[in-house]
């Protein structure tokens, strides 16, 4: 017999040796058994659900509402408003940062400057941060060396429409502008500085911003220029 096979007695339900014709136990006749490999488990497929139009709806919303926050938070950092330049000139101002205060200006502008005025890049970046030096001297003088600064705005308008040309007109005019503003703004604001010296408190009206490619730009220089064309209307 082979290996493996075994004697099994279906009366006794005893092993017995192998090539024994009879149980040695009970004496009943034996038959032979073959032990059965043991069956493997295989987990039946599932079948795929259908998604209901239900579950497509609530998918299909959630990923919108997705992209609109998305939206929000990247207009918010790229500056869609005019508040946003001016949180950046108080900023550059208070931390003395002069390549933040001249990224307030568009290359327009300073390419203008550059060839009509100053000639030159370092002499057309002096130039373009000299207010913010000059803001810096003022409040240390009234408020002392270590001076913080705060800002609220008090008041926004929006140019648009046949004003908005009227100025684009201006700029183009006086500034040699070919990217025009798709907005311009007129902001009110003041600006409270803080020291161990005392308190002050700086008052800006009509101050010009601009916005150009989905970035608000500042227009000191151009201020005056402007509030007149803008008058005029």
């Amino acid at each position: 017999m082979r290996e493996g096979e075994g004697m099994y007695c279906d009366n006794c339900h005893r092993q017995s040796p192998d090539n024994f014709v009879n149980c040695p136990y009970c004496s009943a006749p034996l038959k032979n058994h073959k032990r059965k490999k043991p069956q493997k488990f295989v987990k039946p497929k599932e079948k795929a659900k259908p998604i209901s139009f239900k579950t497509t709806v609530i998918a299909v919303v959630a990923v919108a509402f997705i992209l609109a926050v998305s939206a929000i938070i990247t207009g918010s950092v790229t500056g869609s408003k005019p508040s946003v330049a001016i949180k950046k000139m108080v900023t550059a101002i208070e931390t003395n940062d002069s390549e933040l205060y001249y990224s307030l200006y568009d290359d327009q502008i300073i390419e203008y400057y550059k060839e009509n005025w100053y000639y030159g890049a370092e002499e057309t970046f002096e130039a373009v941060t000299k207010p913010l030096q000059e803001s810096r001297d003022f409040y240390t003088e009234k408020c002392g060396e270590s001076f913080t600064l705060d800002y609220e705005i008090t008041d926004v308008v929006y140019v648009t429409g046949d004003t908005l040309n009227s100025l684009n007109n201006s700029l183009e005019n006086s500034f040699n502008y070919s990217k025009f503003p798709t907005k311009a703004a007129f902001l009110s604001f003041e600006i409270e500085a803080k020291g161990e010296k005392g308190t002050y408190k700086s008052v800006y009206e009509n101050f010009v911003c601009l916005q150009i490619g989905g970035k608000w730009y500042i227009q000191t220089a151009a201020t005056d220029i402007l509030s007149d064309k803008i008058n005029e209307n």
